[in-house]
C-alpha cells in the first residue's frame, strides 16, 4: 500500500562515537537482488546525528536461507525499498561478523568461541534473542528500539515501517497497530454507511451555533498512513462512530489541502506545497499527524490529542470532553473510573 509518490512529502515530518579499529570498514554484503540502499551500522549512527531518521537494521548470517529469501522478496519490493530509502537509514548487519566496533564508547567484538558464534554488539542490540532474520527498529529521536523476529513479507513489514516513522509507538502497541493497519488496507472496502458523518469546518460551525455540540477537528494528510488507519479503522469502530455522530461534529481536515477556511473572523487561504495556515494556527505551528483537536465553538479551543489512537484509547477521551469532565478533573482520574464499551 505504500506509494512512492507520497515519499517526498513524508520527509517533512521526519524529526530533523563509533569507529572501526585500525581504520578498516566492516564489509557490507552485496545487495543481491535487493533494491534497498544499504549502509553500514556505523554510517547510519553518524548520519543520524546530523539528519535524524529512524534506523532499520536487518540482522542476517551467511548461512540463513530465510535472510536471503527476504532480500530477494521483501527488500526487492519497489515500494518497500523506495519507502526505506527515503525515510530510514537501512542497515545490514552480519550477526557473526569478525569486525571490532566501538559503539557509545564500548568496544564490541566476536569472541569466536565456536562456529556460528554471534557478535557481541548483535547480542546487545537483540537482547540476546538470536534468531535470523531479525529486524531492529531504532528511533533515537524518540528513544525507540524494538525487534521483529523471523521472515516478513512486504505486507508483514509495512505496518511496522509506518509504526516507527510516524511515531505510532508513542500511543499504541505494535501488534494492535498491525491489526488495524491490515483492517484498513487489506479488508473489503468500507461503505459510506460505516464511516462517521463528516462536515466542512464552516458547516460544523453553523451547526454548532444552531445545535451546540463540540467539534472534533481531525488533522490528516494524503501521505500520512497512520491518519488513514485512524480514520478508516479507529473511527469506523461501531461504538466510536455512533458516539462521534451523536455527540460531535467531526471535521476531517487535510493539513496540506487547498480549501480556504474562515474561522474566528479570520480567513485562511491555502499555500502551495506547504502546511495549510489553518492547520498551522490551530497547532501553534507544531503540527503532529494525526491529531484530534476538540473545539467548543468558534472562540474556544479545548485541547489537542496528538498521535494515533486505537478505538479503546479514543473512547474515554471522547467521553471526557463531551461530558465536560475536563472542567472538574484530569484525564487520568477520569480514566480510572471509566467503563468503556469498546472491547
Amino acid at each position: 500500500m505504500i506509494k512512492k509518490e507520497w515519499l517526498l512529502y513524508m520527509m517533512i515530518f521526519i524529526l530533523s562515537s563509533i569507529f572501526v579499529l585500525h581504520g578498516q570498514q566492516p564489509v557490507i554484503p552485496p545487495p543481491e537482488t535487493s533494491l534497498v540502499n544499504w549502509i553500514s551500522f556505523e554510517k547510519a549512527i553518524e548520519m543520524d546525528k546530523t539528519n535524524p531518521k529512524p534506523i532499520m537494521i536487518d540482522f542476517y548470517t551467511d548461512w540463513c536461507g530465510w535472510c536471503k529469501h527476504m532480500m530477494r522478496t521483501t527488500f526487492s519490493n519497489p515500494n518497500i525499498a523506495a519507502y526505506l530509502n527515503a525515510n530510514f537509514y537501512p542497515v545490514r548487519f552480519d550477526a557473526e561478523t569478525k569486525d571490532t566496533i566501538i559503539y557509545q564508547g564500548v568496544k564490541y567484538y566476536n569472541e569466536n568461541k565456536g562456529p556460528r558464534y554471534p557478535h557481541q554488539l548483535a547480542v546487545k542490540l537483540l537482547n540476546n534473542k538470536m534468531s535470523y532474520p531479525s529486524i531492529l527498529f531504532i528511533n533515537n529521536a524518540s528513544n525507540l528500539s524494538f525487534p521483529l523476529s523471523g521472515y516478513r513479507d512486504a505486507k508483514g513489514l509495512e505496518p511496522y515501517l509506518v509504526y516507527t516513522l510516524e511515531n505510532v509507538f508513542l500511543s499504541t502497541q505494535p501488534e494492535e497497530f498491525e491489526r488495524l493497519f491490515n483492517q484498513c488496507f487489506y479488508q473489503q472496502p468500507l461503505s459510506d454507511s460505516l464511516l462517521p458523518v463528516s462536515y466542512s469546518i464552516e458547516k460544523a460551525l453553523t451547526l454548532n451555533t444552531l445545535k451546540p455540540k463540540k467539534i472534533a477537528l481531525f488533522l490528516t494528510a494524503d501521505f500520512c498512513y497512520s491518519c488513514k488507519v485512524y480514520s478508516r479503522a479507529t473511527m469506523t469502530d461501531s461504538i466510536i462512530k455512533k458516539y462521534l455522530d451523536e455527540n460531535y461534529y467531526l471535521v476531517q481536515f487535510n493539513a496540506f489541502g487547498n480549501d480556504t477556511v474562515r474561522f474566528g473572523g479570520y480567513t485562511f487561504p491555502p499555500q502551495s506545497n506547504a502546511m495549510h495556515p489553518f492547520a498551522s494556527a490551530v497547532t501553534s505551528n507544531k503540527l503532529i499527524l494525526p491529531s484530534l483537536i476538540i473545539i467548543k465553538d468558534e472562540k474556544q479551543f479545548i485541547t489537542s490529542v496528538p498521535y494515533f489512537q486505537t478505538p479503546a484509547a479514543i473512547e474515554p477521551i471522547l467521553h471526557f470532553f463531551h461530558e465536560d469532565a475536563y472542567q472538574r478533573m484530569n484525564f487520568d482520574e477520569y480514566r480510572k473510573t471509566f467503563n468503556g464499551k469498546v472491547k
